[in-house]
């Protein structure tokens, strides 16, 4: 009788102990917790949620498995590899063949029924995801190598995110001119990318393709 009644008592303490570590989000949403909150940036906007608070991670909890995805932060894994080129993105970059695109785009993009392959970089913008991926990436040499989505109607149109684009363009290839497509005409050409990766960029038109060429012998 008395070894019963203790495991019962260990099994309602365990249950207890999983309510207050990860309560649901119905019950997170009614209580406000204090220490549901990190100093800068609440949990929820990490998982796609603002109406959410999410419980800290301490110590105690710094293994579950439901913490979320963290920015990339601190050194690296690799030497002279920007930290936002992870695994996925890498690969994707070492396996293209000469002539072969890939697609640059904002957060409003159609990227999902696009087609190619989607590589996520919600936390970084268009300009900089650019920066990091022509830090490793041989350009073609031939028109519409580097090629942005163009405005509707207004093609000579150059927004800011555009010359932002660019800038970062001519860092690396100043040799280059930065072409442009129609909207309809962009998103036909990035539907055979090898990939799309689908930034945080906020500003609409912040979209570009680059064409993969070859290294020296």
């Amino acid at each position: 009788m008395g070894r019963s009644i203790a495991i019962a008592h260990f099994v309602q303490r365990k249950r207890n102990e999983a309510e207050v570590r990860w309560p649901s989000e119905a019950r997170i949403a009614r209580a406000a917790v204090p220490a549901a909150r990190i100093v800068g940036k609440a949990l929820g906007v990490a998982h796609g949620r603002r109406d959410i608070e999410w419980p800290a991670i301490t110590s105690a909890t710094a293994n579950d498995a439901f913490r979320p995805t963290q920015l990339l932060i601190g050194k690296n894994m690799l030497r002279n590899i920007d930290p936002l080129l992870g695994p996925e993105l890498l690969s994707v970059l070492r396996a293209m063949g000469h002539g072969e695109d890939i697609a640059i785009v904002d957060r409003n993009y159609p990227a999902l029924s696009a087609g190619p392959q989607l590589i996520r970089q919600d936390a970084a913008d268009g300009p900089r995801v650019l920066d990091a991926i022509l830090s490793v990436l041989p350009l073609d040499k031939g028109a519409q190598t580097v090629t942005r989505m163009e405005v509707r109607d207004k093609p000579d149109e150059i927004l800011p995110v555009m010359s932002d684009f660019i800038s970062v363009a001519k860092v690396h290839a100043p040799h280059l001119e930065v072409d442009s497509l129609p909207p309809a005409e962009f998103k036909a050409r990035a539907s055979k990318a090898v990939a799309i990766v689908v930034t945080g960029e906020t500003r609409v038109y912040g979209n570009m393709l680059l064409r993969k060429g070859t290294l020296p012998v």
